[in-house]
């Protein structure tokens, strides 16, 4: 069987991983589907009306209603595979099974750091998985003691700080933690999108200790050394424009590594281009076998 475990960055949920994950969903397809906690763990974990487009909101609920007249079910079974469970499930991590055959069975593990309520860890080895992190979440992946088969980078860097607009940037974010934590996080959301979506996260439910403490260990991390000492297949899925992270900076940290650039995204790469991630994660995941 084989896994894939996800990880999020900071300041975010593990929302932040859904649009990809259901990319990849539906790319396996949901009938080949068997573990019956997946449509509650998508339902739990993922509000699609917090995260639409700014520019398709005001339309959305127009362009459902139309659609739904317009593509009925033509059957009854049609209209059965089009429902959902509502059963809630409780678990120490979100976990999705993609059925084919025993041996092509492809699990996906969706982690969450607690920033904004009960942090999800994985409860099972996870040897001989795939690791897919965003920003810093690559960076905890690759700290964790598990031989990982692979590991997928998204709009992240081995060393945050590598000049002093670098070291500002972060700094500024841990001052204004101190002054107002809520506006902070807001502002950061905002940057990290470009403005192109809207995210509504729980703020006033923040561990902003954790987080402060998170904006410390990006500003003191260097993984160079722990990639070299654990050589690993790596891909790293990086935006154009990423004003956190920029383009340049991943291209000349990652020089001696498998690097793609998409020149018009920002930093939340997995969740605006879900698609042109999950096309280039499944290749790296085909090339493993």
């Amino acid at each position: 069987m084989k896994k894939l475990v996800f990880c999020h960055g900071l300041g975010f949920t593990k929302s932040l991983m859904m649009p990809l994950i259901l990319s990849i969903e539906s790319f396996y397809g949901s009938d080949r589907i068997h573990n019956s906690h997946f449509s509650a763990a998508l339902q739990n974990s993922l509000s699609l009306a917090d995260l639409q487009r700014k520019d398709d909101a005001e339309n959305n609920q127009q362009t459902l209603n139309s659609d739904s007249k317009a593509a009925k079910p033509k059957n009854k079974s049609a209209a059965k595979q089009g429902k959902t469970s509502s059963s809630k499930v409780n678990s120490t991590e979100d976990s999705f099974i993609f059925n084919d055959s025993l041996d092509n069975q492809i699990e996906i593990i969706n982690l969450d750091m607690g920033y904004f309520g009960d942090k999800i860890t994985a409860s099972k080895n996870l040897d001989g998985a795939v690791a897919i992190g965003h920003g810093l979440g690559f960076n905890k992946l690759l700290a964790m003691n598990v031989k990982w088969c692979g590991i997928v980078g998204i709009s992240t860097l081995l060393q945050f700080v590598y000049d002093e607009e670098s070291r500002r940037k972060i700094e500024n974010l841990e001052s204004s933690l101190n002054i107002n934590s809520e506006l902070a996080l807001k502002s950061l959301i905002a940057r990290l999108s470009n403005g192109e979506v809207a995210i509504n996260l729980p703020y006033p439910n923040a561990d902003i200790n954790l987080i402060k403490a998170d904006a410390e260990y990006l500003k003191n991390t260097d993984s160079r050394q722990a990639l070299q000492k654990n050589p690993l297949p790596t891909l790293f899925l990086h935006g154009g424009k990423d004003n956190w992270f920029n383009a340049a900076a991943a291209e000349q940290q990652f020089k001696d590594y498998n690097i793609l650039i998409n020149a018009d995204a920002s930093h939340i790469l997995g969740f605006l281009q879900a698609a042109w991630c999950r096309d280039n994660i499944i290749k790296f995941i085909d090339s493993l076998s």
